[in-house]
């Protein structure tokens, strides 16, 4: 059938191939993706087969809640034969869930008119109806069963059904009908249980004990109500049922379960205000080990899973915890508690991590993301990959750093690591060159979290070289607050390197020479040599402050004297000049030729004079 429906869509999208507007395109992927879902909404998520065995297997071991969990796993188009859905309908009865009950014996009667079958699943209907309290139904269906076929094959069960639920009296004998008894009780508990009736329930189940002298069902009666109390947030009188149940009827599996839901009140009850004994915990974690195992298929089970997850989270056994959750959530995929599970997941990953990185295991941590990281993704717990990343970055591994940072990025981070997260990727991107990225991340983070981060040394790193294109000064005294910050030496270097570099470009030589002057520039000859030379027509005055100071500290540099030879030319001071000249011609320097060139210009010119004179 499934395979007839693909092929049938198969031929839909070759019959309107033809269509080449991007419009009708997309119209015509919306349909597709309509029938394809369609397509998956009524393929079964189990084998129906599977889901039936176990019901008829749950019916035999009387496990009667296991079948009202299995049935809703039925697909609506299961196929089912007829004393199969009998079972059902039995089974769904004796849980207490008459309404469905009702409609699946129905359709047995329907199916098997005039058989055994048949009557057996009308007295479950009429069973079910004096559970509903439907008066008027239930005296017209059972005048109709009297008068047909099922009213030979009941003539017991209806008797009895008048007795139990009107008073009439009973001809038969008791005795011989106490298992019939038994079932309409114990159905009639459960359905006043499931309706908050409890102190009905209640006395439904002595009158169980009464009428069929059977106890050993007790266990079962009032761990249900202790459950029932418990649910209601009564957890006194919920006790008082489990220690009823662990005094009466002990050994039983009712009394295995009353005592684990001892243990687990006093663990809530003193979780989160005193530390419980080492055995306590041993115990109760203990007692959850043997109901997976043992009970996995009860409703209890999966509140068990739930608390060990939160016990270990509790005792920060987080690799335990991590096992737990993630066991948690690949069987009961659909639970209520799945969301807790995973907000506990993402807090579990941090810490685990947090331990390994103390313990400078970053490979161990980098293994447990890479196997978790499906389930990190679907948490939206980016968290831990950031924390791997930061170790990268703090070591100055920037590049090393990008690809958990871009996973803690798409996968989603709290807020503190987010502000951190978004000046750490535009300091990358700044660093790789990619500017666009950069601008937007950084606007994302100044849009955010610029309060927040205004004195991070990072950020007045960035936000200086952003700024240096239109405000040098402003660029230099971010510096300066950058400058006793935990940054590294190198890039306090590059910062102020830069703003130089630009102070020359765009001729601010005032600024320049602050720079040349500032213990944090390592100022070479050659920035003297080149700020002289751009000064040296320009700025006078800024000229004889910055040759002053490169005399002192290079009096012997071939360019700086070469200089000094051409200024003190400039200026009419000839004498010094020829004494600069002849220092030049002195040094072991490429210059050192003009020096010496320039020596005998001079030697010519004074004999020339002298002829002269």
């Amino acid at each position: 059938m499934l395979r007839a429906k693909i092929l049938a869509i198969l031929v839909f999208i070759l019959t309107i191939s033809w269509v080449n507007s991007l419009a009708q395109r997309e119209d015509v992927r919306k349909l597709l993706k309509e029938k394809l879902q369609r397509i998956e909404e009524t393929r079964p998520t189990v084998p129906q087969e599977t889901v039936i065995q176990e019901i008829i297997n749950a019916y035999k071991a009387k496990d009667y809640d296991r079948i009202v969990i299995l049935e809703k796993k039925l697909s609506k188009v299961a196929e089912l034969k007829p004393e199969e859905m009998l079972i059902l309908a039995e089974g769904l009865w004796l849980a207490g869930e008459v309404d469905r009950a009702v409609d699946w014996a129905k359709r047995v009667a329907s199916l098997r008119r005039e058989t055994v079958d048949a009557c057996r699943a009308n007295f479950i209907v009429l069973s079910s109806l004096y559970l509903l309290e439907r008066a008027k139904e239930v005296k017209n269906f059972r005048e109709e069963l009297k008068r047909g076929f099922c009213g030979e094959v009941l003539a017991t069960e209806i008797p009895l059904l008048e007795f139990l639920y009107e008073g009439k009296g009973f001809e038969g004998e008791i005795e011989k009908v106490k298992k019939l008894i038994s079932q309409v009780l114990y159905a009639q508990f459960n359905y006043l249980l499931k309706k908050g009736k409890l102190d009905q329930a209640e006395k439904t189940a002595y009158r169980y004990f009464a009428l069929t002298g059977d106890y050993t069902q007790g266990g079962e009666f009032f761990f249900k109500l202790g459950e029932a109390y418990l649910a209601k947030g009564d957890r006194a009188l919920a006790k008082s049922y489990y220690q009823l149940v662990i005094s009466e009827w002990d050994l039983s599996k009712a009394s295995f379960l009353s005592k684990f839901r001892l243990y687990q009140l006093a663990y809530e009850r003193a979780r989160g205000r005193e530390p419980l004994p080492q055995r306590t915990y041993e115990d109760l974690l203990g007692y959850i080990t043997q109901i997976k195992s043992k009970f996995g298929s009860l409703p209890i089970a999966e509140e068990a899973s739930a608390l060990e997850f939160e016990i270990y989270c509790d005792l920060k056994n987080w690799e335990r915890a991590r096992s737990s959750i993630k066991e948690f959530l690949s069987k009961y995929p659909e639970s209520y508690r799945v969301q807790r599970a995973k907000e506990l997941f993402c807090k579990v990953m941090v810490n685990l991590s947090k331990d390994l990185l103390e313990k400078k295991r970053l490979g161990a941590a980098q293994a447990v993301l890479t196997e978790d990281e499906e389930l990190l993704q679907d948490t939206r717990c980016g968290d831990p990959f950031y924390l791997i990343g930061d170790v990268y970055f703090q070591n100055l591994a920037y590049l090393g750093s990008l690809g958990p940072f871009a996973k803690a990025f798409l996968f989603g981070v709290n807020k503190d690591n987010k502000k951190e997260l978004l000046l750490k990727l535009s300091f990358i991107a700044f660093q790789k060159g990619e500017t666009a990225l950069f601008q937007e991340l950084f606007s994302q983070l100044e849009r955010i979290y610029k309060r927040e981060v205004l004195d991070n040394p990072y950020y007045l790193y960035l936000k200086a070289y952003q700024i240096s294109a239109s405000d040098l000064k402003g660029a230099f005294k971010l510096f300066e607050k950058v400058r006793f910050l935990a940054l590294p030496s190198y890039l306090k270097v590059d910062l102020i390197n830069h703003i130089y570099r630009q102070a020359i470009a765009r001729g601010n030589l005032g600024l320049a020479y602050d720079i040349l002057q500032h213990p944090a520039f390592n100022a070479k000859e050659s920035d003297y040599v080149l700020l002289l030379s751009l000064s040296f027509n320009r700025d006078p005055k800024l000229f004889e402050a910055v040759f002053a100071e490169a005399l002192k500290k290079y009096p012997d540099s071939p360019r700086i004297l070469l200089i000094s030879a051409l200024y003190y030319e400039k200026k009419g001071n000839l004498k010094e000049s020829a004494k600069a000249w002849q220092r030049l011609s002195q040094q072991n320097s490429e210059l050192a030729s003009l020096g010496q060139r320039q020596k005998k210009i001079e030697e010519l010119f004074d004999k020339a004079r002298g002829l002269v004179y």
